[in-house]
């Protein structure tokens, strides 16, 4: 469910993106979600230790989807 989540959300990143131009609704939820987890690390509220395997891979391809709708607009 979370790898047909991650799919749509790459889908619609990168269906939104031109040339220097990003969607901000396209990938608004995605950074929100990057974002909160990045603040909770560093506010203490969220030990890396307490986190899964399988969630860490979640959370590093959300990254990585975030960087890849980077590299696309970019072009």
């Amino acid at each position: 469910m979370k790898k047909l989540m991650l799919g749509a959300i790459l889908l619609a990143a990168l269906s939104g993106c031109c040339k220097g131009h990003i969607s901000a609704d396209a990938i608004d939820g995605l950074v929100r979600k990057v974002s909160d987890r990045h603040d909770a690390m560093l506010n203490g509220t969220l030990d890396p230790k307490s986190v899964s395997p399988e969630d860490k891979a979640t959370y590093l391809r959300s990254t990585e989807l975030l960087r890849q709708a980077l590299r696309e607009a970019q072009k």
